[in-house]
């Protein structure tokens, strides 16, 4: 519908108005005066003709002085789709027992079995009883009683889980927001979990597990939703059904940043109480993920404990394998809980545990005098430990004893499972010993073998490159990429621009565009901690092994915020295969890219890793911590190089995993590395491929095979990613037809342990992340009796687009013709009557 609008801009002000009108009629009066006087010269109807011209000049020009504006009006209806995502999760079949009785006439009212009107009514009723009534018990007849059924009402929520409400919210016949909501609107069904899928109304009969059938449905993550909403351009809207638990680690804030400028409203409907039920469970367990043999974890367990304050809770720590118990008994003071367990590891291999949690005298306790915990699958929880029977071998290089190659190497000297090897080019020697303190040259560097024979880990710091030959460069390629060899680079102030010349260094590391960076002027702060600049962990760099100060997510992340800040250091730009760890926060920083610079950054390359670190003064985390943090970083990166190291096979190729260890749903890479000689004789056609068995049982078939792929940037490398398997022990076995592998088979060893739910710690509804969607992007949370105020939210009217455009008529240049027209008239008129 089209509507068009002639209005005039000048008569907005009344005071230009007044100024305009004023000039009109004063310039009037002087034409009149002046045919007066031209009367006496010329003829009535050349006088006549003369005053018409001047009063129509003037005429013109009021009109432009008012500045006339035509506008035109479009409104037409937008095709654009609302979303409905309904969350199939596991912890949406949990059912609410513990809900009031408040909440459940609120899911009644939202199904359409009892008035919401009367719902209303009551709830202001009750607000009124105490100061009507004074205390006087007769105002509880102020509150009208709900329908006749009620209490059977009431007792049908007993059995009725998350997931059965939003269904039926969804689906109910004629209340139903799918059916509402397409009378106004087009409308997409998602299904969500830790992914996304598309569904039918249809598809709403089945059961939930059916529903989440190639979804993650043990984990709950909003990322791939709210990216799939940024990403639609056709979607006007999306609404949420959830129980708004989240149990992901990684937080979708990237994603909602950039849903937030899309005017795209998210509006969530809660399905589930959010009151806390009595319930006991293992909330998480604080680990490390590999450890040497003999020695002691500190074993870190935080407990929920809701409904047991001052009740005595045992919790256990039991070994799997032997069944040896430790036990703790603890008096409830709060909702949480937090027990230590110092464990003694003897056996070396993958050592797994189960932790629990009971009421120590054995008894439940009740609520309402009816029932106890709502869910007793969360009172355990299982993890493992990787022991490690051998000591890693680390090689330490500086260029000089800075602070942090001396605080590296004396936490290394006191680990008694580090062979350590450290080399300082540049160091003072007075000739009263017969050495140096360090030794000034690589080991073996002369040698068939090498000096990286027999090395886990190699930490080049601020060392010249020069100082070492190119065939002991090529050494160190070979080490990385081939034999499955970690190095970690640490920048320091004078050889870093050398180390970024270097071929084969700035080929293995996983940065480029380094600048250098310097903090924030906040060296006045009282407290030192907080001075300088901080890292803060990416998603990905939460998840990493060496970058786990603490086991349980959010305690890792402020960990990190709360370590000692850095003056100065150096920011790259990851390369393309490269990850982010650590970012600097505190510091001005100029990206060259479209990806986040960092200061930790790690790649793989070949079969090996290289991490960079942009400081060298990790040694400040030492402040008032002593070594809690700075060693167990550094203690974190010789395990991990340790582990990392487990390729097998022959001179002439290489097997290893990306991760020895993956939760079941998830996925790894393998990678084989051919020598150049077998590479060369590799013919063209060959398939090569990964043959998967249970890893102790002797069986001649195996029970899947998936092929390698060739890398194009890396001839001599063929990888693929490992496809999901269920829990348990295997072995990868690499098979090529036709090439000669050596007498013993090239395999790695693969655990896939069961993942740990998380569903089923959080038993009450939350609503915070779906109100920070709602504050990001103007939507709103509504509970289900609330749905007759979503649907005016997504109302035609809302969905209707106005589009107004005002084209100016007083400076339109059909106006300045008139204009020179009627002057041009005017002038010859007079002169032809030989007026002046």
């Amino acid at each position: 519908m089209t509507a068009q609008r002639l209005t005039y801009l000048g008569l907005e002000s009344y005071g230009w108005t007044f100024l305009v009108v004023l000039c009109f009629a004063v310039a009037v009066g002087l034409v009149i005066w002046l045919y007066r006087y031209e009367r006496r010269l010329v003829s009535g109807p050349i006088g006549w003709s003369l005053l018409s011209l001047r009063i129509l000049l003037l005429v013109v020009l009021l009109f432009m002085a008012l500045q006339p504006t035509l506008s035109w009006t479009t409104k037409s209806r937008q095709d654009n789709s609302i979303l409905i995502a309904l969350d199939v999760s596991q912890s949406m079949d949990l059912v609410d027992e513990q809900a009031s009785e408040q909440e459940r006439k609120q899911w009644a009212a939202g199904l359409g079995m009892i008035r919401a009107e009367l719902l209303k009514e009551n709830a202001a009723r009750a607000e009124e009883v105490p100061d009507e009534t004074n205390g006087d018990d007769s105002g509880e007849q102020a509150v009208q009683p709900l329908e006749d059924d009620a209490s059977d009402l009431m007792a049908s929520w007993e059995t009725l889980s998350r997931f059965d409400l939003a269904r039926q919210l969804l689906s109910a016949p004629n209340i139903g927001l799918l059916d509402r909501l397409s009378e106004v609107a087009d409308v997409e069904l998602l299904l969500f979990s830790k992914d996304i899928k598309r569904a039918s109304g249809e598809d709403l009969t089945g059961s939930r597990d059916v529903l989440s059938d190639g979804l993650t449905s043990a984990s709950t993550s909003f990322t791939s939703l709210i990216e799939e909403v940024a990403a639609r351009e056709n979607v006007a809207a999306a609404v949420i059904i959830s129980d708004g638990v989240d149990t992901s680690p990684q937080k979708p804030q990237a994603q909602l940043n950039r849903l937030a400028g899309q005017s795209r409203p998210v509006y969530s409907i809660l399905a589930g109480s959010t009151s806390q039920p009595v319930d006991l469970a293992i909330e998480s367990i604080n680990h490390p993920e590999s450890v040497y043999q003999n020695d002691q974890p500190l074993i870190q367990i935080r407990a929920t404990t809701h409904g047991y304050e001052g009740k005595p809770v045992t919790v256990s720590l039991t070994d799997v394998s032997n069944g040896n118990r430790l036990t703790k008994n603890i008096d409830v003071d709060d909702r949480y809980e937090d027990v230590e367990f110092s464990l003694p590891l003897n056996t070396p291999g993958r050592q797994r545990f189960i932790v629990d949690i009971s009421p120590a005298d054995g008894s439940t306790v009740k609520r309402d005098s009816e029932q106890g915990e709502l869910q007793l699958d969360n009172n355990q929880q299982e993890f493992a430990v990787n022991v490690i029977d051998d000591s890693t071998h680390v090689l330490l290089v500086g260029g000089e004893a800075s602070w942090e190659f001396r605080f590296i190497d004396a936490a290394y000297e006191r680990d008694d499972r580090v062979e350590l090897d450290s080399v300082l080019f540049e160091q003072p020697y007075l000739g009263l010993l017969p050495t140096s303190f360090f030794d000034t040259a690589l080991p073996n560097s002369r040698t068939s073998s090498g000096p990286f024979e027999g090395v886990d880990l190699v930490i080049w710091g601020d060392a010249d490159p020069k100082a070492v030959d190119a065939q002991t460069w090529e050494r160190l390629e070979r080490f990385v990429g081939e034999q499955g060899g970690t190095l970690v680079v640490y920048t320091g102030k004078r050889h870093f621009s050398g180390i970024m010349q270097n071929p084969i260094l700035s080929k293995l590391m996983p940065i480029t565009h380094t600048r250098r960076i310097e903090a924030i002027d906040n060296e006045n702060l009282s407290d030192p901690i907080q001075r300088g600049f901080h890292l803060q962990l990416t998603p990905q760099g939460g998840l990493h092994p060496a970058m786990k100060l603490e086991t349980e997510h959010d305690a890792n992340i402020a960990a990190w915020r709360n370590l000692p800040g850095h003056f100065q250091g150096y920011v790259g730009d990851p390369k393309p295969a490269a990850v982010v760890l650590a970012s600097p926060v505190g510091a001005t920083i100029a990206s060259t890219s479209t990806r986040p610079a960092g200061t930790v950054v790690a790649q793989n390359y070949g079969l090996g890793r290289v991490m960079w670190l942009g400081i060298d003064s990790t040694w400040r985390w030492r402040l008032r911590r002593g070594d809690k943090d700075h060693y167990r970083f550094w203690g974190q990166l010789s395990r991990w190089a340790a582990e990392m190291r487990s390729s097998a096979g022959s001179d002439d190729v290489r097997l290893a995993l990306e991760s020895t260890e993956i939760e079941e749903g998830d996925e790894t890479m393998i990678r084989a590395r051919w020598s150049q000689a077998m590479h060369q004789n590799l013919p063209e056609e060959v398939r090569t491929e990964i043959e998967v068995y249970p890893r102790d049982v002797d069986q001649l078939v195996p029970i899947m095979r998936f092929p390698l792929d060739r890398v194009e940037t890396e001839p001599m490398l063929q990888e693929a990613k490992v496809p999901p398997l269920p829990v348990g022990e295997y072995r990868l076995r690499l098979a090529a037809k036709d090439v000669p592998l050596g007498p013993a088979p090239i395999e790695a060893t693969l655990f896939v342990t069961p993942r740990q739910n998380g569903e089923t710690n959080r038993l009450s509804a939350d609503r915070t992340l779906l109100e920070q969607f709602a504050a990001a992007t103007n939507g709103a949370v509504f509970l289900p009796h609330q749905l007759d105020e979503l649907l005016d939210r997504l109302n035609p009217e809302w969905r209707t687009l106005e589009q107004k455009q005002d084209f100016p008529l007083w400076n339109h240049w059909l106006l300045f013709v008139m204009m020179v027209t009627i002057v041009t008239a005017e002038w010859l008129v007079r002169k032809w009557h030989g007026l002046p």
